[in-house]
């Protein structure tokens, strides 16, 4: 299971007053964090026993999620889609698409259930 992280401060004028120190400690919380949800999360769906990655998004999170499965030797990459209309997509962009159109290897994305499709 991977989760990918941002780190916008660094991105923004606030790594320019950061130090390298600052900076390293600050991915560190950042890490921490998202490894606490992610463990959070996997239990709560009872996938507990499963192996996590926690990465810093560096590029984006399509490229994060392609480079793990590539190093990882990986023979299918499972990503949800997150139910934007077609305008979003436009806008914003697609991981799940993204990472369909560059992966090297087979790629199984699933749709996010509505609430209305849950019941």
């Amino acid at each position: 299971m991977l989760s990918v992280f941002d780190a916008p401060a660094l991105r923004l004028a606030m790594s320019n007053t950061m130090g390298k120190e600052a900076q390293e400690d600050h991915l560190k919380d950042l890490g921490s964090d998202a490894r606490q949800h992610l463990s959070a999360f996997m239990t709560q769906i009872g996938m507990g026993q499963i192996e996590s990655i926690v990465r810093h998004e560096e590029t984006t999170v399509a490229d994060e999620i392609l480079k793990s499965a590539e190093e990882l030797n990986a023979d299918l990459i499972v990503v949800s889609t997150q139910g934007k209309g077609a305008v979003a997509r436009l806008v914003l962009g697609s991981v799940a698409q993204q990472v369909l159109k560059a992966a090297q290897t087979d790629v199984l994305a699933i749709p996010v259930q509505t609430p209305r499709e849950q019941n």
